[in-house]
């Protein structure tokens, strides 16, 4: 799993894309100012990975809305080239946990202070596998207060495990959850690892030695024995314009937009609260 931190670049680089452009859907002006760090291919670049834009603007509106209510810590799993932190004008006491392997987010974090693009927020950086239980004592080590409403993030980041690793990993999560969190992240759906349109991006996923494990037919289904209300919209929902959380998706991004979920869910602090966000 390792090997998924080699991605960072590529994704930087797609954000990066996007976020130059006038009609832009996400804003990531420290992801512009990264993109000269990757060694990414035409061909990688040419596929459009919308799912990334996307996930980023889903995961943005979840921050923004649950900071109007009053959350100051969020988590994201498997950080990467997670930029937010930088970006977003999140209040000074907001608490911003990043997790992923030792030295990853370091590297990204030296880059940025050279170019003079500090966080708005304080920013933690938990360094550690996800996959090995160590990272839960780290995580309260750093900070993190369970008895909180937290955000947590997993962004591109569930593709790579397995069902049983997954659901160990919602029990761990759940477990330091209040009432009041909220979780986003995006999945493969059930054909993804082995449908026609997909082929092309496993490939290039392939080539920098890593690949996915599998998908998710019903992710509502799958989190309500944790306990969360969920809300999910498949690719299929946001390419006819039934997402209310995009309600106009640009042209641009229906393009290879498949076999994707993107979910929020919310551990709901009384029995009529739902999750779903504006």
């Amino acid at each position: 799993m390792r090997n998924v931190t080699r991605t960072d670049e590529w994704m930087i680089s797609v954000r990066a894309k996007e976020a130059a452009r006038p009609d832009a859907i996400i804003t990531d002006p420290a992801a512009i100012s990264l993109a000269h760090i990757g060694n990414v291919t035409n061909v990688a670049l040419q596929y459009s990975h919308s799912a990334v834009i996307l996930r980023r603007r889903f995961g943005d509106d979840v921050i923004a809305e649950s900071t109007s209510r009053g959350v100051r810590q969020a988590v994201s799993l498997g950080a990467g080239s997670d930029t937010r932190a930088y970006t977003s004008a999140l209040p000074g006491e907001f608490k911003y946990f990043e997790i992923d392997f030792p030295g990853q987010t370091a590297i990204k974090r030296s880059l940025l202070a050279t170019a003079g693009i500090n966080p708005y927020c304080k920013l933690i950086t938990v360094e550690q596998d996800l996959r090995k239980p160590a990272w839960i004592q780290a995580l309260l080590n750093s900070g993190f207060r369970c008895d909180l409403p937290t955000v947590w993030l997993a962004e591109g980041l569930f593709y790579f495990f397995t069902r049983s690793e997954l659901c160990l990993l919602m029990r761990q999560i759940t477990a330091l959850s209040s009432h009041g969190s909220r979780l986003s992240f995006d999945i493969g759906d059930a054909d993804f690892c082995t449908a026609p349109q997909t082929a092309l991006l496993r490939q290039l996923v392939a080539r920098r030695g890593v690949r996915y494990r599998e998908g998710m037919g019903d992710p509502k289904g799958w989190l309500a024995p944790f306990g969360w209300h969920t809300h999910a919209y498949h690719a299929d929902d946001i390419c006819a314009d039934r997402c209310s959380w995009l309600h106009a998706t640009p042209k641009r991004l229906k393009k290879e937009l498949d076999c994707t979920w993107f979910v929020r869910a919310c551990r709901p602090s009384s029995p009529v609260e739902c999750c779903e966000c504006p």
